[in-house]
């Protein structure tokens, strides 16, 4: 879902055709890239072929150069923050322009230490909404500060509502009876912070909602990006 989103975002919303793929190897970080790249194709744009890159790299010089070599308008990268950080602060020190996108997994604090301003202005898609912009989350936000003296981070209300529905639906089972689990969390529906649960037969939940953010240095934020 958010690779479809992030495609129909770059092209609709920002009048986005020509990008550059790069993906990290791992069945997240390619999945994420195939999926953007499908999205673009379906809506006209060109995609472009899959650069790999390997978690853990840190000199991208190859990548930078195929990437303006290709001169694209955007970058989509998926993968993690720390490579997204280095990829990135290099593809602006190189001169290159364009916008660049990544998913959940590159949208993290940490980015703005290893990116430094460049940045700024990126977009980062995340499943459901931030939880700094859930008002039904404030209560979660205010207490979690106080316990551990810091923001939550990308997952951390979606941990803690998971952590709910794995404990009650342990009480429902009487005990940690896997078949008995699995069929109570499966039944259930509860609300959550994010609204309300409800799971599909995979166990897959049915809220398929997806928003885009963008990162603001100064501020060291994701904001929404309407």
């Amino acid at each position: 879902m958010q690779g479809d989103f992030a495609a129909d975002y770059a092209v609709k919303r920002l009048s986005l055709k020509r990008f550059s793929l790069i993906h990290d190897r791992t069945p997240y970080g390619l999945g994420l890239a195939e999926s953007f790249r499908a999205g673009v194709e379906r809506r006209g744009g060109a995609g472009g072929e899959l650069i790999a890159i390997s978690r853990g790299d840190t000199d991208f010089a190859a990548t930078v150069a195929a990437v303006k070599a290709a001169r694209p308008e955007a970058v989509f990268f998926g993968g993690l923050y720390m490579e997204a950080g280095l990829l990135l602060k290099q593809l602006r020190a190189s001169g290159w322009t364009g916008a660049f996108f990544s998913g959940d997994g590159a949208k993290n604090p940490d980015l703005f230490d290893t990116a430094g301003p460049a940045v700024d202005g990126a977009y980062f898609s995340v499943g459901g909404v931030p939880v700094e912009s859930l008002p039904s989350a404030a209560d979660f936000v205010a207490r979690y500060q106080k316990q551990w003296n810091d923001a939550p981070r990308t997952f951390d209300h979606y941990g803690y509502e998971a952590a709910r529905v794995a404990l009650a639906a342990l009480r429902k089972a009487g005990g940690p009876d896997r078949p008995k689990v699995l069929a109570a969390v499966r039944a259930s529906g509860r609300r959550a912070m994010m609204g309300d649960l409800v799971f599909d037969a995979k166990g897959d939940t049915l809220k398929g909602l997806v928003t885009m953010t963008k990162a603001d240095y100064a501020r060291r934020k994701f904001e929404l990006a309407y």
